[in-house]
C-alpha cells in the first residue's frame, strides 16, 4: 500500500476515533458505544501511523505505537478494575503518543513540521492536564477544558490533513537533522 492510501485510510479511522470519542460527551446513551468504537477505530490508527512513520524511525514508531495501545487498554483496564481518573490515566498514554508522532511528524518530508510541533504541545498539556487530575483537582476542573482543546485541535487538524491532502510529498526519507 503505497504511503497516500496509507496516510488518507489512517485520517479516516482518526475522523472515526474522534467522533466515537465526541459521542459520549454530546448523549452520555451513547457514550460507551461510542468508546468501543473510538477505541478500535484507534487501533487502527495506531498500526497505520507504525507502518507510516516506520520509515523515519523505527524505534520511535514502535514506542509510540506501544504508547497507544497502551492508552487504549488503560480505560477498559481501569474500568474492569474500578481504578478512579481512568480518563486521566489514559490520557497520559495518548499525551506520550502525541509528542512522539509530532516527533516523528517534525522529521517527514511528507507532512508539514508545524503540525508535529503542534502535536507535540498539545500531547504535552494532556499529560499536565492528567497530573493536574492526581495533585490538584480543583485547579484540573478548570483547566481542563483549556488544557485538552490544543491537543484535540492538533489531532484534529493531523487527521483532517491525512484525509484531505494525504501526504504531500510520497517521499518518506527523514528531514536530515
Amino acid at each position: 500500500m503505497i504511503a497516500n492510501q496509507q496516510a488518507r485510510i489512517a485520517g479516516a479511522f482518526y475522523v472515526i476515533t474522534i467522533l466515537g470519542s465526541l459521542a459520549g460527551f454530546v448523549d452520555k446513551s451513547i457514550a460507551e458505544p461510542g468508546l468501543v468504537v473510538a477505541g478500535l477505530s484507534y487501533i487502527g490508527v495506531t498500526v497505520l501511523f507504525y507502518f507510516l512513520f516506520r520509515p523515519i524511525n523505527n524505534t520511535l514508531s514502535a514506542v509510540a505505537a506501544a504508547a497507544s495501545a497502551a492508552g487504549i487498554l488503560a480505560g477498559p483496564v481501569t474500568q474492569a478494575l474500578s481504578i478512579p481518573h481512568d480518563f486521566a490515566i489514559a490520557m497520559i498514554f495518548f499525551g506520550v503518543y502525541c509528542i512522539l508522532i509530532g516527533t516523528l511528524v517534525r522529521h517527514t518530508r511528507f507532512l508539514p513540521q508545524w503540525l508535529g510541533m503542534a502535536l507535540a504541545i498539545g500531547g504535552t498539556l494532556y499529560i499536565l492536564n492528567s497530573l493536574l487530575v492526581f495533585v490538584a483537582p480543583e485547579v484540573a476542573h478548570y483547566m481542563s477544558f483549556y488544557l485538552l482543546i490544543p491537543g484535540f485541535l492538533a489531532e484534529t487538524t493531523l487527521c483532517l490533513w491525512l484525509l484531505i491532502a494525504g501526504t504531500r510529498r510520497l517521499r518518506l526519507d527523514p528531514v536530515a537533522t
